[in-house]
C-alpha cells in the first residue's frame, strides 16, 4: 500500500515538472513575458516546480501564489 501511494506521488511529482518544463520552454523560446499566478498552492510543491522550471528556462517573471487557507466556500446553488 505504501509503496502505491509512493509510486503515484512520484509519477504526480514528474508529470507535473514535465508540464511546467514544457510550459516556460515554451514561454522562453516564443519570448513571452509575464508573471506567473497560482491560487489554490496547498503544499507548494506546484509552485515551487513552476519556480525551478521558469529560472531554468531564464523566465524572469514575479511568481505569485495565492491560498486561502481554508478551502473553498459552498456555493448558493449547492
Amino acid at each position: 500500500m505504501a509503496n502505491d501511494i509512493f509510486d503515484v506521488s512520484m509519477q504526480d511529482r514528474v508529470w507535473k515538472q514535465q508540464f511546467f518544463y514544457n510550459a516556460f520552454r515554451a514561454l522562453a523560446f516564443n519570448r513571452i513575458d509575464g508573471d506567473y499566478a497560482e491560487f489554490g498552492c496547498w503544499s507548494g510543491s506546484s509552485f515551487w516546480l513552476a519556480h525551478l522550471e521558469s529560472r531554468r528556462h531564464g523566465h524572469n517573471a514575479h511568481l505569485w501564489a495565492f491560498d486561502s487557507f481554508q478551502g473553498l466556500r459552498q456555493g448558493r446553488n449547492s
